[in-house]
């Protein structure tokens, strides 16, 4: 990461929710030793002690690291006013994780009794001002408060220090200086983390997590949107330090200190260490994670389960449900309903479910792409089609599905409505189209004994001339959707016993899976080759 100028360092801080504007401040917060900064910048020497000098470049600047430990004794009371003029002018750079420190600065330096005290009683609020001072005063001379600066002191630069092996792990990229090539960057980064590991080593992992903790702590104090945190955690770049402000900003920056410490602890300790949303305020309890999103990792490069928080959060447009339908009309019936969710992607097989030859090669690498891509599969398929009802029981009966299946007795036609509902709907279209009251009682005797759709809608065109040119297709299927929401419960047998439509049964079922977790369903659940609905697994099917 860049350092920043003062005035950049300065800006950038108050930009991420500090409440006050340091400005040129900064200077002298770093005169007066509370604030350290990564780079010392000036023309001469200046004899500071406690700032290291290791370099002298080529237009005589004389570079400085900044190596002082604790401010003056005496408090902080009218430090700034007591500073000194330097001889020279220095320009400080610092690294943009130094915002924890200016945080806790700012923190330190608010008044902690509420302002409307002013407004209900003059002279009590002079008296609170009195004691503050007092107190601050008293507090800062302490030697509790210079270990308490160390203390912040020592978790920024350890994030500092750790930056550059963590900086690709948390945004996707390498950065390096044009004349530099990538593989020698690389293996400068590596050289770094041979010796940074054996810091975090002697420093102890009982040493470093309840500093992470305070981190992550002090991230949920700026912000409480731990859910939006993540969100914006999962961007790629550093998108999230350079561009979200406030104290949303804020609190990515101590996230992202806590982040990058965390990733160095799991290797230099080979372990697994608690994320972030898991270390601030609140309770989560075990496997919580697992069954929500599938893993217990959100930000460890795994886009599948990045994928599966997203889609919790309604954020994702991908693909969520693949519906397979072996025909126009049933095609057009579903896509009428499911238009406005695009989470629902049907694809018309056109008979291509079993292809003469393939055995049914082409449909089953579908459904095994899907697995793949953690997209839930739906399949509708004709009972009058035993080649298709068989491809698909033996894609079940192998775990080559993952969602379910229905097969239609007859056709869809003749599974989601009664000859009386079949009737009804032609003869809305028929009156559409100019038929007279006449025609009703010659339309029932033409298609009564009818086995089939496709007999159906050929005994009534023959018979009727305003349905001639009714026909298996879109407009047809979208009567049929629309005659079944009108109705949403159909005759079964006797009309007191009445049950869902089967085609609104695998809709609300669709809409549902594009909701919930698909790697936690496929490791707990299989599809049923006699049913075709989810079950639950049984141990031999782990």
């Amino acid at each position: 990461m860049h350092l920043l100028s003062q005035d950049r360092f300065a800006s950038f801080a108050k930009n991420r929710g500090l409440n006050y504007s340091f400005g040129s401040d900064t200077y002298e917060l770093w005169r007066i030793g509370l604030l350290k900064a990564d780079l010392i910048e000036a023309p001469c020497e200046l004899g500071i002690p406690g700032l290291e000098l290791f370099r002298i470049d080529e237009e005589g600047n004389h570079l400085y690291l900044d190596t002082r430990e604790a401010i003056a004794e005496g408090g902080l009371s009218g430090s700034i006013g007591r500073l000194s003029d330097l001889r020279c002018n220095v320009h400080l750079h610092f690294h943009p994780f130094r915002y924890y420190v200016l945080y806790e600065i700012d923190q330190t330096l608010k008044l902690d009794f509420h302002p409307k005290q002013q407004l209900l009683n003059p002279a009590g609020y002079q008296t609170l001002l009195e004691r503050w001072q007092s107190h601050f005063q008293e507090w800062t001379a302490s030697s509790a408060f210079q270990r308490q600066l160390q203390y912040w002191e020592n978790i920024t630069e350890l994030a500092i220090a750790t930056e550059p092996c963590a900086y690709t792990k948390l945004f996707s990229t390498i950065r390096r200086p044009v004349q530099i090539t990538e593989e020698t960057q690389q293996a400068a980064i590596r050289s770094h983390w041979e010796e940074l590991q054996t810091h975090y080593k002697c420093i102890g992992k009982d040493t470093i997590e309840p500093a992470r903790q305070e981190l992550c702590i002090q991230a949920e104090m700026l912000d409480p949107n731990k859910t939006i945190h993540t969100i914006l955690r999962l961007t790629s770049g550093e998108r999230r330090i350079d561009d979200v402000k406030g104290r949303l900003g804020g609190s990515l920056v101590l996230l992202a200190m806590a982040e990058m410490i965390r990733r160095a602890e799991e290797e230099a300790f080979d372990v697994q260490l608690p994320e972030e949303d898991e270390m601030g305020f609140g309770i989560v309890y075990r496997d919580a994670r697992r069954e929500l999103y599938g893993s217990e990792r959100l930000l460890d490069g795994n886009h599948t389960v990045a994928d599966e928080f997203l889609r919790q959060q309604g954020l994702d447009y991908g693909v969520r449900v693949r519906w397979y339908v072996a025909g126009d009309t049933e095609y057009h019936a579903i896509e009428s309903f499911v238009e406005h969710f695009p989470a629902i992607q049907l694809i018309n097989l056109r008979g291509r479910v079993v292809e003469r030859g393939d055995k049914g090669v082409s449909f089953r690498d579908s459904l095994r792409a899907d697995i793949a891509a953690g997209i839930f599969s739906w399949v509708s398929v004709d009972g009058d089609r035993g080649d298709y009802v068989r491809a698909v029981r033996k894609a079940a009966e192998v775990d080559e599905i993952c969602g379910m299946f229905y097969v239609a007795k007859q056709d869809f036609e003749f599974a989601n409505f009664t000859p009386t509902e079949r009737e009804e709907i032609l003869w809305e279209i028929a009156l559409e189209y100019g038929a007279t009251p006449s025609s009703q009682a010659i339309l029932h005797c033409a298609i009564q004994d009818a086995k089939s759709t496709e007999e159906l809608l050929k005994a009534a065109r023959r018979e009727l001339p305003e349905l001639a040119e009714v026909g298996k297709g879109a407009e047809w299927g979208k009567r049929l959707m629309k005659y079944a929401l009108d109705h949403a419960e159909m005759p079964l047998g006797y009309p007191t016993q009445q049950h869902p439509r089967p085609v609104l049964d695998a809709v609300q079922w669709a809409i549902q899976a594009a909701h919930v977790n698909y790697r936690y369903n496929r490791e707990k659940y299989r599809t049923d080759p006699a049913t075709g609905k989810i079950v639950p697994r049984q141990v031999s099917d782990s």
